[in-house]
C-alpha cells in the first residue's frame, strides 16, 4: 500500500462531481479559482504523506486522489508554488516511467518535504503548502477520486455532497468526517 495520496482543495465540489472531471484553472471561472490568481493550464494538487504530514492542517473541503494517478497522467512536482512554471529543481513524472523510476522520484520528493531547509522559501507554512503537483490534463474522477474531506462542513452540506456522490455514480468514494490522521 502506498503511503501517500494527492489532495485538491476546492469549494466547487458539487460542480466538479457533476462534471466528472477536475479541470485546469484556465477552464475555471476566476471567481471559482481558490489559490491561483492566474488561469493556469494545470490541475493543481499536493502530495500528502501519511507518516510525514499527519499533524498538518488540511484545508476543507478537499478531494482525495489515489497515487495510481501517476501511472496514467504526467505530472510536475515543484517544491514551492511556482504557479505552472518549472525550474531546475522541478521533478517531472511521466506516466511511462517504470514503477522503480516512479518510486525513486516519490522517495526524492518525500525527502525534499521531510527537510524544509531544502525549500526555496523561508515561509513558516506546513510542508504541504510549499509544494505543488501539476497535471496538464483533466482528471477523471470516476477512476481516481478516492474520497472527500468534509470535516469543516455543516451536516447539511455533507449530506448534499453524499447525495451528489450517489446521483452521479461515485459509490466507492469515501467521506472523511475528520482529517486523514
Amino acid at each position: 500500500m502506498e503511503n501517500y495520496i494527492f489532495l485538491h482543495h476546492t469549494k466547487n465540489i458539487k460542480e466538479i462531481l457533476k462534471s466528472g472531471y477536475l479541470v485546469s484553472g484556465s477552464l475555471v471561472k476566476k471567481s471559482k479559482r481558490h489559490f491561483s490568481p492566474e488561469p493556469l493550464d494545470y490541475v493543481f494538487m499536493y502530495a500528502y504523506f501519511y507518516d510525514l504530514h499527519k499533524s498538518d492542517h488540511i484545508l476543507c473541503p478537499t478531494l482525495v486522489f489515489k497515487p495510481n494517478i501517476l501511472e496514467h497522467y504526467d505530472a510536475i512536482f515543484n517544491n514551492d508554488w511556482l504557479f505552472g512554471k518549472t525550474n531546475s529543481s522541478s521533478i517531472i513524472l511521466k506516466k511511462s516511467d517504470s514503477d522503480k523510476t516512479r518510486e525513486n522520484q516519490i522517495n526524492k520528493i518525500k525527502t525534499i518535504l521531510e527537510n524544509p531547509k531544502l525549500m526555496p522559501t523561508g515561509r513558516p507554512l506546513p510542508s504541504y503548502s510549499q509544494q505543488e503537483f501539476l497535471f496538464a490534463k483533466k482528471i477523471n474522477l470516476k477512476k481516481y477520486l478516492d474520497g472527500i474531506i468534509v470535516d469543516c462542513l455543516e451536516e447539511k452540506e455533507t449530506m448534499a455532497i453524499k447525495k451528489y456522490l450517489k446521483k452521479y455514480g461515485y459509490e466507492n468514494v469515501k467521506i472523511y468526517n475528520s482529517a486523514l490522521n
